[in-house]
């Protein structure tokens, strides 16, 4: 029987309580929730304790394991619009956060996403894009947040897919210099049915994948999102398998990298990522990720991948 959210909340003040926290009792309450839930626990910690609950808990946690409960304890628009700001706040960009962050979220999130940043933060994300990034490769993520990509349920025109390889070839390899405003008006506007579809044809007509053709015309930060985009289209899961890996891959770990794919995806597609990334790299995600944490860090990731597998 599940505990009820007024039940947890007070374990997760019992935690806290006095000097000292019991870490081993936060995971034991919050392992297994969805957000649904933890919204209800919240509120309930609030109502009785009149104190924000994740305040409290960052408060009382340190390291990865607070990042992680911070993370899982975000509801995902939020947790989005803290993940964009803190990639363009202060000096320099993560650019490989920004440009994930945009790449993978459906139209509809995003556009949610952008009016919880400006009530956090004042500024539209619009802007923020703007003063942090330049040219086409600012053009392009722009055009992302905008959030006109077609509808994904509806059917692939095949003559639409034709035209477009035919486009993107007059717009690269077909001429001298590269039309980048082409690449870039396709790639954030079509259907993944339709971009997937793509692929497949422009191979076939003109014998270059369309991967090859990006090496080819693009270079910078605009070539990479311009890859992980087709990475995307091509398989959502193995998008982001690949990046768990990587997070793994070598000596140390990238633990932020690793609690963002984790804490976003967690209730969305972090079972199809799981096994994707077995089928790719032979062993289990929750083993990996054994192997690459300790503690009650390793403990609260494991109850989150042990509900996925």
């Amino acid at each position: 029987m599940t505990a009820s959210p007024e039940h947890i909340a007070e374990e997760l003040f019992l935690a806290m309580k006095g000097i000292g926290t019991d870490e081993k009792r936060i995971v034991r309450a919050i392992s297994g929730l969805d957000y649904e839930t933890i919204a209800k626990v919240k509120h309930a910690f609030q109502a009785k304790h009149g104190k924000d609950l994740i305040k409290e808990l960052k408060s009382e946690t340190s390291s990865n394991f607070r990042k992680l409960i911070k993370g899982v304890m975000t509801d995902p628009v939020r947790l989005d619009a803290k993940l964009l700001h803190n990639a363009m706040k202060g000096l320099g960009t993560k650019d490989a956060q920004l440009s994930e962050v945009l790449i993978a979220r459906h139209p509809n999130h995003l556009r949610k996403v952008a009016a919880e940043f400006k009530a956090l933060y004042e500024k539209s994300l619009e802007d923020w894009i703007s003063k942090d990034t330049s040219g086409d490769y600012r053009k392009y993520l722009l055009a992302l947040v905008a959030g006109n990509r077609a509808d994904n349920s509806l059917p692939v025109d095949q003559a639409a897919v034709e035209r477009d390889a035919d486009a993107l070839y007059k717009a690269g390899e077909g001429k001298i210099g590269t039309d980048e405003n082409v690449f870039i008006d396709i790639f954030a506007h079509r259907s993944y049915k339709h971009m997937r579809t793509l692929g497949d044809v422009y191979a076939n007509k003109y014998a270059h994948s369309l991967n090859t053709v990006i090496k080819k015309e693009f270079s910078g930060d605009l070539e990479r999102v311009m890859q992980w985009s087709l990475e995307f289209f091509e398989s959502r899961p193995a998008f982001f398998a690949k990046r768990l890996y990587q997070s793994m891959e070598g000596l140390g770990t990238k633990d932020d990298q690793l609690i963002r794919i984790i804490c976003t995806r967690r209730e969305l597609d972090l079972f199809e990522i799981a096994q994707e990334y077995k089928k790719i790299y032979g062993k289990s995600l929750k083993e990996a990720v054994h192997s690459e944490t300790s503690g009650d860090y390793r403990a609260l990731m494991e109850s989150v991948i042990v509900k996925c597998e």
